[in-house]
């Protein structure tokens, strides 16, 4: 009986509740923008905005009220409104996922100590600690107050995992930077070799490697540079000429900094084997420019007779690979002895991997495998993968050369077969946000996905997600207890540009031993760029028509739709356009010339594209030439030929607005107003200097015309005045051939 009273009166006693608070408190403790909002579980959230309480769903407890004046005691309520406090409620709170800044770590280089503070868009402290993939420079700390430091020894490319502890949720993010070569002095204009890293060569040497000689004639490679300056540079296009190589710069207009430029290298000519060495030179505008020191050697390079180079001594199979299917790898090695040689494969010693045909698709016998008359310089393969997806092996394939020198190449798998055990189970019904119009107003509504712990003992929580532009929300909890669920919202923030937005959200797990179990959630969002900023102009030219074409759309040429400026003006899209062809100014049957405007209404499938209520009416300006009767062609000589029975003849001046000629001949000319016609053939489309050619005609005498026609706006044909008559004789008599039985 007391629980169903106090669900009769609860809006009632909250509504005392909000009395008593604003009578006892001081008249500065509420201000105006600043609301209680009361949620259907009790929870109570201060938010900015109008007052406004939502009580419908509240529960409240028949003793929350005292009849004593002084239950209003802001200290007093807020036990009341928080009676559980002690149950550890911090679950239910939904709490934001925080990122960890910056996306991307400043580059460092070599003997320059290198420090970077990590920090995180939480409103609380976190701690940190390092976390999954730790590779570390040599010489680097990474400490628990989110500081990378450590003088570089060496360059290259680094990363790390870390891991920041807000006390309510734990993040994780994978950390990558490059540690580059000594630091130099900064210039405006300066061009450099490339490297592997990126970066600038410590040298101008670019070794193009070892090619046959029979490849010497058709030889190209490109050698990269970099702009090292702080300024664009603009190279020279030029070829440059050498007495072995043959350069020339890519065709880039500019080169901003840090950005590359190709260099394209051929030879001068076929060159027999040998060791070739040259520089070159690469020149901008702007003054800088860059020595270029090519080697390459065609043939051997190596005095012995036979001998054999493999380009890795080692081919690993590891847990990086996508799928063992895809796996067949190549053993390339190349004879840089002085002979030809015939090379063979001893595969004694594998035991658990095969050799597979070019093609990776059927296994072949490795004793089959004779490669014969390779010739100094060339390069092949041999490929090979594993019998089974998943061991751990360290296996010798020998390639052998024919004086019998063995050249060891280790065939390494390193796969250990996964747990199939289920850890973490992820499921989300929706992933895909929809499209919202650039400068949208109402956010698109967020999807949950659930993550459960389905083994047998509690996990660490880890949150990954690669992008800053969505919200994420989430019970306030650390540890995810065996059994336990517990729901993530995603949505996407506001005023995000244009384009396409992804988001790859990881949920982690983290056993008592250290195992991490992760997995991955993908979400994307489309902003359209079809927000109405403005008709292009181009669209709205004047449209020209000659007289007497139909009072219709098709009749007068208007466009189903037309172009407009998207989001900031930076793109166009189509939109339909409803034209008021009825109510215009034209007039089909008048003879002189018309100018006048049709009104358009741009018609949107979507009344958020046209945000800003821009005027959508559009107006096509018109101009109808005035009627002009088609005059007649001028014509050139006609040709006739003693032996055919062909009249050639060319359109030396076209007649105006013709849209085709009509040639006829006549053996009187009282027959061409009676349209008794000899001959007679019609050439669409013709224009100036068009050859017109009548065929198949009978011996005899003639009299040429020829006159232009065009369509009027009923279908018919309008002839205009016929071109000066010539006369034309056919001497061949045309005859009949009849096939013999």
């Amino acid at each position: 009986m007391k629980g169903k009273k106090m669900k009769s009166y609860k809006t009632i006693t909250a509504c005392l509740l909000c009395a008593a608070i604003t009578a006892t408190m001081p008249s500065y403790a509420w201000a105006s923008e600043t609301d209680i909002t009361v949620f259907s579980d009790g929870q109570t959230e201060l938010t900015d905005g109008d007052s406004t309480m939502d009580t419908e769903d509240v529960e409240i407890a028949d003793d929350a009220v005292s009849d004593n004046e002084n239950t209003g005691n802001l200290t007093d309520l807020s036990e009341v409104f928080n009676a559980d406090a002690e149950n550890d409620e911090t679950k239910d709170n939904p709490s934001e996922v925080f990122s960890i800044l910056p996306d991307k770590l400043e580059y460092g280089h070599v003997d320059k100590f290198y420090s970077v503070q990590l920090k995180s868009d939480s409103e609380m402290p976190v701690k940190w600690k390092l976390c999954g993939e730790n590779k570390l420079p040599d010489g680097f700390t990474f400490s628990e107050d989110g500081v990378l430091s450590g003088m570089p020894k060496r360059m290259g490319y680094y990363s790390f995992g870390v891991q920041a502890d807000n006390g309510e949720l734990i993040v994780y993010k994978k950390i990558s930077f490059q540690i580059r070569s000594r630091e130099r002095e900064e210039v405006p204009y300066r061009l450099e070799l490339l490297d592997n890293y990126d970066q600038a060569k410590l040298d101008s040497n670019e070794d193009l490697g070892v090619i046959p000689e029979s490849q010497s004639s058709d030889y190209s490679g490109k050698v990269p540079l970099i702009n090292t300056g702080t300024q664009t540079l603009h190279p020279v296009y030029e070829t440059i000429e050498g007495t072995y190589f043959k350069c020339k710069v890519s065709d880039r207009e500019e080169i901003e900094t840090h950005t590359y430029l190709w260099v394209e290298v051929s030879l001068q000519k076929q060159l027999p084997r040998g060791t070739y060495e040259e520089t070159v030179t690469v020149h901008t505008e702007e003054g800088a420019s860059c020595d270029i020191n090519l080697k390459l050697t065609i043939g051997p390079s190596s005095d012995r007779d036979y001998d054999l180079k493999p380009e890795y001594d080692r081919i690993w199979f590891t847990e990086d690979e996508e799928s063992w299917e895809d796996w067949p790898k190549g053993i390339y090695f190349r004879v840089t002895g002085q002979k030809d040689t015939t090379v063979t494969v001893d595969a004694s010693e594998l035991r658990h991997f095969v050799f597979m045909d070019e093609e990776g698709l059927n296994e072949i016998d490795p004793g089959q495998i004779k490669l014969k008359d390779l010739k100094p310089g060339q390069q092949e393969r041999l490929m090979i993968m594993p019998k089974q997806e998943y061991g751990v092996y360290d296996e010798v394939v020998y390639l052998c050369a024919n004086d019998g020198s063995r050249y060891p190449v280790h065939i390494k798998m390193d796969r250990e077969k996964p747990d199939k055990t289920e850890y973490l189970q992820v499921t989300a019904d929706k992933t895909d946000f929809g499209t919202k119009i650039w400068k949208y107003d109402t956010l698109p509504k967020a999807l949950s996905m659930e993550v459960k712990n389905v083994s047998q003992e509690d996990m660490t929580l880890y949150i990954d997600k690669n992008s800053t532009e969505f919200t994420i929300s989430m019970p306030s909890t650390r540890t995810l207890k065996a059994g336990e669920t517990v729901t993530i919202n995603v949505q996407p923030k506001e005023n995000l540009t244009t384009g396409w937005h992804s988001l790859e959200l990881k949920v982690m797990g983290e056993d008592s031993e250290g195992k991490i179990f992760c997995k991955s959630i993908y979400y994307r969002f489309e902003v359209s760029d079809q927000y109405f900023c403005g008709v292009v102009p181009s669209e709205l030219q004047t449209i020209k028509h000659v007289n007497g074409v139909k009072k219709t759309q098709e009749g007068l040429g208007l466009p189903e739709y037309i172009h407009v400026y998207g989001a900031e003006k930076k793109t166009t899209f189509a939109v339909d356009v409803k034209w008021d062809v009825k109510h215009c100014a034209y007039q089909k049957n008048c003879k002189k010339a018309q100018k006048f405007v049709v009104m358009g209404e741009l018609i949107f499938d979507d009344p958020e594209t046209n945000g800003d209520h821009l005027d959508t009416t559009v107006k096509m300006p018109i101009k109808i030439a005035a009627y002009k009767k088609l005059n007649a062609p001028l014509l050139g000589k006609a040709r006739t030929y003693d032996n055919s029975n062909t009249v050639r003849v060319c359109i030396a001046e076209a007649s105006a607005q013709a849209q085709g000629y009509q040639c006829v001949l006549v053996s009187d000319r009282k027959n061409l107003a009676k349209q008794k016609f000899a001959a007679e053939k019609k050439f669409k489309n013709a224009k100036k200097d068009t050859y017109m050619t009548l065929k198949h005609i009978q011996k005899g005498k003639y009299y040429l015309y020829c006159r232009g026609y065009k369509k009027k706006a009923n279908g018919r044909l309008e002839y205009g005045d016929w071109s000066k008559v010539q006369k034309v004789e056919i001497k061949k008599r045309c005859r009949v051939h009849q096939r013999k039985s």
